[in-house]
């Protein structure tokens, strides 16, 4: 066979392996920031974790066959679905200066072709590059199937990853990451794209690699690093030329750069540090550009990745200017300044084909925004976001929870931003803390502890901006989240590049997030309700004639959970427990802390006689006497609940029971507040998950005086399970409930030894069967009038040698 003599072969973007990503994930802890994160943007079904765009591939071509890799009508539906900029500059980079080159843009979803070109074709090296990733995964399986695939091929590694982590690491730390990765060669530049063309010229001449500058290579079971050399690439000599590229693999949609570097210098980005000075193209150079990509004769979308393409204004406007004169047709979308915007610009950006803008709004409140160095104000995005929506262009944006001197005061005026304004879209995140970016130089002034994702300072903590980022997924319909990894900003316009109305974009996502919203409030489930699959599906199969399923969409809805979110907020946040009650722990759920007490059994026709006086069933019933019970025992007028009935979601009950009352008010009180937090209970853990973790000065936490549950049969105490520790950790003692309804009724306590004795348990269990009793005899004896001779009269126990009590 004769091989292709190529010098080099560009591989793109590597989206990697969602369950090996989602395992690793797991492994670091529900608890882990990392986790959380990406439970709010992922669903299980059958078994399998899907991202947003996974699951979308998997419904649309359901009685269809995909063509994989391909670019035609049915090519795979991909969040990264784009010839990617960094191959098309690259490519063009080296042809202009004499160099051969091929490319694989997705390592996914091309691994076949990448296999077939390593085994039919000679390469000189394999250029690697990392222009979004955060950390090292993607990169070392790529090396790694290179290698298999072709051993002796020289594997060249650069790009931003590289280059940071060359600017950041001490020499050993950063040669032993190169050994770890793989690779032969890396180049360490911010820009690098000279620094590989003299790596190739070496490679193919056969010459010293120690007298490039910016690289790493490979030397004797070592790495040696070259001389640091600045290297700047201009904008208008390195245009690229589409004509290298076929058309179909161009396709309908292009990524375009018109700046480098940035003029800002933000306290949470590291990315003005690695830059060289502000540029911005010369419009002629622009409008040569996208004449270039007109010619294609395929392209209809845009994205102009640039952070800052609006600045300065004056500029930005003569390139809208141009681009009406010009009438390309280009749909287009792209990152906005706020403060840099007015009137006249919106309009002109409509006129110009802008059909998105991705605001990075971080934070509404202005003192947080000054302590980023951002140099926007809330006043600037409060004008904005109407301007583009009155014009039609959908408005994405972009926050994020933590940053050093936010409280949850500022966060909730965030929040309020987006109640307010309602863009189309959004995406909180939780700050990074990057020791690399300006706000380190002020780590005393914050108190700033740890870094990345374990961070701390004078004003917060990670566990906080967790939770008020899972706070924000559940409190909005509008604007939409954007699950993100596996769908972003982009994803959007790509869709909607291929023939989805941003209306069946936006009803997708919601089917998404209610699947994602079902796994928050019941954790226990294991696969989503098949109404929301099949909504899902419906919304997948845009092309397709289908009616959703509209009760179940408003199910999991944002505004059920703000309806849930009042009523607990009211119903708890007021219910005050007996002082000495423990306070919620999950330690106290240890298994060898736990006991059962003895098990004591009720005829069923006591219950007959308590429905009838009172119109009571069971639960209700053996609520409200264990509410009783509660208060003649620990001498506490009001105790929240938790109660689950069969394979219900538990959710809290707030009774009350005080000493003046009869029982008759005590049993109506109870059947009345049941029926109440029964129609509240779908968002009722994730309400009092959130009302843990938020500061007592923005409500008063509640504590459980116990739990109530019904089970089919008598099982054993990890029955607890019914209660997750996320929500209710610190439930100390349950009255588990078993029994059909025609016979006898079991009932038996599980408690912590840590906190009460078997006498204290008995105790209880007695004085909750008197009650009873005393309720089927005299509804209108008040509490206090229950007295202890009352008590023996209805405890009277059958000999110790039984090995249980009856009544």
């Amino acid at each position: 066979m004769e091989y292709l003599m190529i010098d080099c072969l560009i591989v793109g973007y590597n989206d990697g392996n969602v369950e090996e990503d989602v395992s690793t994930l797991r492994a670091m802890g529900a608890s882990h920031p990392n986790y959380r994160d990406m439970n709010l943007n992922m669903i299980e079904y059958q078994g399998k974790p899907y991202r947003a765009m996974d699951i979308f591939n998997r419904f649309y071509y359901e009685g269809r066959t995909p063509v994989r890799g391909a670019l035609g009508p049915q090519r795979i539906w991909n969040n990264t679905d784009v010839l990617w900029m960094v191959i098309m500059y690259l490519g063009t980079y080296l042809f202009r200066r004499g160099f051969s080159f091929d490319y694989v843009n997705l390592f996914q979803l091309q691994k076949d072709e990448l296999k077939a070109k390593l085994l039919t074709n000679d390469y000189l090296s394999v250029v690697i590059t990392t222009t979004i990733y955060n950390y090292d995964t993607p990169i070392i399986e790529v090396v790694k199937f290179v290698r298999e695939h072709s051993p002796k091929t020289k594997i060249i590694v650069g790009g931003p990853y590289i280059a940071k982590r060359s600017e950041t690491m001490e020499e050993h730390d950063l040669k032993a990451m190169f050994k770890y990765i793989g690779g032969d060669l890396y180049v360490r530049s911010r820009e690098g794209e000279q620094a590989l063309v003299n790596i190739l010229r070496c490679l193919k001449q056969g010459t010293d690699l120690s007298n490039v500058s910016n690289i790493a290579f490979r030397q004797n079971g070592d790495f040696v690093i070259t001389v640091s050399e600045p290297e700047l690439n201009t904008l208008y000599e390195n245009l690229i030329d589409y004509s290298l590229f076929p058309r179909d693999h161009i396709g309908s949609y292009v990524n375009v750069r018109i700046t480098k570097g940035c003029p800002f210098t933000c306290a949470f980005c590291s990315f003005p540090l690695r830059t060289e000075k502000y540029n911005v193209s010369k419009l002629q150079y622009i409008q040569q550009e996208l004449d270039s990509i007109a010619n294609v004769g395929t392209v209809s979308g845009l994205f102009f990745i640039d952070d800052t393409l609006n600045v300065p204004l004056g500029t930005f406007k003569d390139m809208m200017r141009m681009m009406i004169a010009r009438n390309y047709g280009f749909k287009w979308h792209c990152f906005f300044r706020a403060d840099f915007c007015d009137e006249e610009l919106v309009e002109l950006m409509k006129k110009a084909g802008c059909q998105g803008v991705f605001l990075g709004l971080e934070s509404a409140n202005d003192r947080i925004l000054a302590n980023m160095h951002k140099t926007p104000r809330k006043h600037h995005y409060l004008t904005a976001v109407p301007l583009f929506k009155r014009m039609g262009i959908e408005v994405f944006a972009s926050l994020f929870f933590g940053f050093p001197g936010e409280t949850y005061d500022t966060a909730m005026e965030t929040i309020g931003f987006l109640e307010e304004t309602k863009p189309d879209y959004y995406r909180p995140l939780i700050w990074y803390c990057d020791p690399v970016t300006p706000i380190w130089a002020e780590k005393e002034k914050y108190g700033i502890k740890g870094y990345h994702f374990s961070w701390s300072h004078n004003t917060m903590d990670v566990a906080t901006a967790c939770h008020l980022v899972e706070r924000c997924f559940t409190r909005f319909d509008v604007p939409i989240w954007v699950p993100d990894p596996g769908f972003n900003f982009v994803s959007l316009f790509l869709l909607h590049n291929r023939g989805m109305s941003f209306g069946q974009i936006k009803t997708f996502l919601r089917c998404f997030n209610n699947v994602v919203r079902e796994k928050l409030v019941d954790p226990t489930r294991t696969e989503p309700s098949p109404e929301l699959i099949e909504n899902l599906k419906k919304s997948c199969q845009f092309d397709r004639p289908s009616v959703l399923n509209q009760e179940a969409l408003e199910v999991f809805s944002a505004e059920e959970y703000k309806k849930d979110e009042k009523f607990w907020f009211e119903e708890l946040g007021h219910a005050m427990d007996s002082p000495d009650s423990p306070k919620m722990n999950s330690k106290t759920l240890a298994t060898g802390q736990w006991r059962l007490a003895t098990e004591r059994e009720i005829d069923g026709f006591l219950f007959e006689d308590l429905n009838q006086a009172y119109k009571a069933t069971r639960s209700e019933a053996l609520l409200a006497a264990y509410s009783a019970a509660l208060t003649l025992s620990r001498h506490a007028r009001e105790k929240i609940l938790v109660a689950a009935f069969g394979s219900e979601q538990a959710f809290p009950v707030r009774l009350s029971a005080p000493l003046s009352s009869s029982l008759r008010e005590i049993m109506q009180s109870a059947r009345l507040s049941i029926h109440k937090a029964r129609d509240h209970r779908v968002f009722a853990l994730r309400v009092v998950v959130n009302m843990l973790q938020m500061p007592t000065s923005a409500i008063q936490i509640p504590a459980f005086a116990g739990g109530y549950m019904e089970t089919e049969g008598m099982a054993k105490s990890a029955d607890r399970f019914c209660f997750p520790e996320i929500a209710y950790g610190g439930l100390d003692l349950i009255l588990r409930v078993t029994g059909g309804l025609a016979n006898s009724t079991t009932l038996q306590f599980l408690y912590s030894s840590e906190h009460h004795s078997q006498d204290s348990i008995d105790n209880l269990a007695s004085v909750l069967i008197s009650v009873l009793k005393s309720a089927a005899v005299n509804p209108d004896i008040r509490l206090d009038q229950i007295t202890v001779k009352e008590l023996a009269k209805h405890t009277a126990a059958r000999p110790e040698t039984a090995p249980q009590f009856a009544f």
